[in-house]
């Protein structure tokens, strides 16, 4: 009779090898995703519009295997900060496999943190949240 053995935890949510660019990583949001994202093994690039604010976020994060975090300058309401920061995100890390955004534009608004929106809000940029994985090389 065969036996059947579920994988564990960290065989399902391993991210070894990969990368994850969370923009707007230093808020409350983006640091609990980068945090969860790191502990799975991933490498874990945090975007701020001040690069010393996303560095000294990125050097708190756990390195539970040999991943390394980096900091970059994003201001994401600026088309040619996010052109450069994406650009940044992938000659320091050498690639991104997936973007985690935690911040969305509401109704053409200001971009807004989740928890500040109102009900029905969040669907205006859901699809912003989690986007990946990204292909920008061409």
């Amino acid at each position: 009779m065969a036996t059947y053995s579920e994988p564990t935890i960290h065989e399902l949510f391993d991210l070894s090898g990969k990368v994850a660019l969370i923009t707007g990583g230093t808020g409350w949001l983006g640091t609990s995703l980068s945090r969860a994202l790191a502990e799975a093994g991933a490498a874990v690039v945090i975007s701020s519009r001040e690069a010393s604010r996303a560095s000294d976020a990125a050097a708190g994060l756990p390195t539970p295997g040999s991943a390394t975090h980096y900091g970059v300058a994003l201001d994401h309401t600026d088309p040619k900060s996010i052109a450069s920061g994406f650009a940044a995100a992938v000659e320091a890390a050498g690639q991104v496999d997936g973007v985690g955004e935690p911040l969305g534009r509401v109704n053409g608004q200001r971009e807004v943190p989740i928890g500040g929106c109102k009900p029905g809000q969040l669907e205006a940029f859901s699809d912003r949240i989690f986007i990946g994985p990204q292909d920008r090389t061409g």
